[in-house]
């Protein structure tokens, strides 16, 4: 508040700030840690499932479910060498 000689209210001050950019910004973080823990859980699954077929189904369980996704698609080739 800005006050007169006599300490009447003769105005005030405001202050804002467009923090549009940095809440994108925010936004875009916790998403790509989602996307990480995500791949974090399929390495995971990696290294602990034994069936091809659960494996396959937990990694677009990981995928689909947490981040929106419509469908995923893996595809494997069986004459690769390993």
């Amino acid at each position: 508040m800005l006050f007169d000689e006599d300490g009447n209210v003769s105005g005030a001050l405001s202050s804002a700030r467009d923090i549009t950019n940095q809440h994108r910004q925010n936004e875009r973080v916790k998403r790509l840690n989602s996307i990480l823990k995500g791949i974090r859980d399929i390495n995971q699954l990696i290294t602990q499932e034994t069936s091809a077929e659960r494996l396959l189904d937990g990694a677009c369980e990981n995928l689909v479910g947490p981040f929106g996704f419509v469908s995923a698609l893996f595809s494997s080739n069986p004459t690769a060498k390993r």
